[in-house]
């Protein structure tokens, strides 16, 4: 068969890249095939060194199938697939992955046929459908951030997310300092555990309330996240850093979100340090609600609607002078309550 000047030099074309621009019908197949057969036969080139890449397995296979009529094979092993067939290839032979963790080309397609109900999201930090917390502080190095600490267990509340918070670093703390931190959250609704990542001293309570959960763990920077997470983990480990001796701060190791496979049925969310959080959709006569230790004096106040701030009559602020509500925490409260009253509405 002859060939038009065009097509003998794509054919028969040398070192480095060559464009073809040609319409449907116009013979870009019968070129390409043409210029493989010229490899093999004119520069020696190994059929098992060429590879054709094409958008559809019929061209593929029509390519191949031309091919080896041309060379009067029944088979030339030159690689020809689709651009996602090739690259599954490699994914399966450079990363020794599998069906597990990507879809063949046959596999690809599929029906959606169930959306589950979204139980829970969070925005910061993001993640979605976490069965708990936990938010994890230093007692010491860099010292805890309760303002912080605070707003992060209204945002768990908001979403209806049972909270651990983990005190790391007991091995830099007093006795009298991790009672104190106690008592100011065991009426917070969230269970109060203490734990030194530095010697494994309370990680086996931790691996106890992870099991069979998704849980997602987050703290600010330099709190002992990685620490704690290399403790859990048989196989992941996170890099960790040092707090900063001149601001006494943390700096951020971990840079995204990843979820990680910790056991059966146990997943626990690595997320990025965070040093702020905005309190929103919250008006204030309703942040009370989300201060469970207000709850049983919530209905004995003097006056309905009590904020529990300046009114007379109001048992939330009497049980905070018998000791009996955390000042630290009503400290909040009303810090937050005037917050969320200067905000505007848009």
């Amino acid at each position: 068969m002859g060939f038009n000047k065009a097509q003998n030099e794509a054919i028969m074309h040398g070192k480095g890249p060559c464009q073809v621009l040609a319409g449907p019908g116009s013979g870009k197949t019968l070129t390409i095939v043409n210029r493989i057969k010229y490899l093999i036969e004119r520069y020696e080139v190994r059929p098992e060194e060429i590879l054709v890449v094409t958008f559809t397995r019929f061209a593929a296979a029509e390519m191949k199938s031309r091919l080896c009529s041309l060379m009067g094979k029944s088979n030339v092993p030159v690689t020809a697939g689709t651009f996602h067939g090739i690259y599954y290839g490699i994914l399966k032979w450079a990363y020794r992955l599998g069906p597990d963790n990507i879809l063949s080309e046959e596999e690809k397609t599929g029906n959606l046929i169930k959306i589950y109900k979204r139980k829970n999201q969070l925005i910061r930090p993001m993640a979605a459908n976490v069965d708990q917390a936990l938010v994890i502080f230093a007692v010491h190095e860099p010292e805890p951030n309760f303002h912080l600490l605070n707003r992060f267990l209204i945002t768990m509340e908001q979403q209806e997310i049972p909270v651990i918070i983990c005190f790391n670093k007991t091995d830099l703390a007093t006795t009298e300092q991790m009672q104190q931190l106690e008592k100011d959250y065991e009426n917070s609704g969230c269970q109060v555990i203490f734990q030194a990542a530095a010697t494994g001293e309370g990680i086996t309570q931790i691996e106890e309330l992870l099991r069979g959960k998704t849980t997602i763990m987050a703290g600010p920077s330099g709190v002992g996240k990685s620490s704690t997470l290399n403790c859990i983990s048989k196989e992941k480990q996170m890099e960790t850093g040092a707090v900063s001796e001149k601001i006494k701060r943390g700096k951020h190791t971990t840079r995204h979100s990843e979820l990680i496979h910790i056991g059966e049925d146990t997943y626990l969310m690595d997320t990025p340090g965070f040093s702020s959080l905005f309190l929103e959709n919250i008006e204030k006569e309703d942040l009370k609600y989300y201060f469970p230790e207000f709850e049983p004096y919530e209905n004995t106040c003097r006056f309905n609607g009590c904020c529990h701030i300046h009114e007379p009559g109001c048992e939330v602020k009497k049980a905070l002078e018998e000791g009996k509500i955390s000042k630290l925490r009503y400290d909040d409260y009303c810090m937050f309550y005037e917050e969320l009253a200067q905000q505007k509405k848009w």
